[in-house]
């Protein structure tokens, strides 16, 4: 005995089916490695010009730029693959200076028609796209800097507690500390306190460490 179905649901299941492979499409196209270039404030943009040149420099360089895009001020260089992406990072931020922020992306492919209705990639989760890459830059100089001015205000308070006058406490290039005190005998006073007070943390330190 042959099992009917009614004419109706024969259609519903063909459009599911078509529908379903149509909003499944965009998946095939995967997205592009991209360098994402924005002004560090509204007031500057990325000409396209300018990332037509860093496209240059970078393929000059051996890396496979797939296109260049501008809008808004903001730019979106597609690479070939990860490791373009992640080496061409840096000489894009040395080509457009200080004044730009170069960050990592992706970049859909899903072509116009498809994004006209709607339809778009899914989204997956850093576990199902293999991780994350995660880059950390520090800014020695101003750490050091941060540092020696937080020695500076320390000292200056050591002093004050031990009511010794001194006239000013600056922090020199190079990484000193310059403390000028009223005269030699202040000179003297104030040196001894800190060496004291130096030896002291030194030797706590020390201890800690051991």
């Amino acid at each position: 005995m042959i099992a009917r179905f009614p004419l109706w649901k024969a259609i519903a299941i063909a459009c599911a089916l078509v529908f379903g492979g149509l909003y499944g499409l965009p998946n095939a196209f995967p997205d592009d490695p991209a360098i994402q270039v924005s002004g560090v404030r509204s007031s500057v943009a990325v000409s396209a010009d300018a990332l037509q040149d860093v496209a240059a420099e970078l393929t000059a360089a051996g890396h496979t730029v797939v296109g260049v895009e501008e809008a808004n001020g903001q730019g979106l260089i597609r690479l070939a693959s990860v490791d373009d992406q992640i080496a061409a990072k840096p000489l894009v931020q040395r080509l457009l200076g200080s004044d730009v922020v170069v960050a990592l992306n992706l970049a859909p492919t899903t072509p116009d028609w498809l994004a006209a209705i709607g339809a778009g990639p899914m989204k997956l989760g850093l576990d199902l796209r293999g991780g994350v890459h995660f880059l950390m830059e520090v800014d020695l100089a101003a750490a050091v800097t941060q540092r020696l001015d937080a020695y500076a205000s320390e000292m200056k308070q050591m002093l004050r507690k031990e009511r010794i006058r001194f006239r000013a406490a600056d922090v020199r290039p190079g990484g000193a500390i310059a403390i000028r005190f009223q005269d030699a005998e202040t000179l003297a006073i104030g040196e001894a306190r800190l060496r004291r007070r130096i030896c002291r943390a030194v030797c706590l330190s020390y201890g800690r460490d051991r």
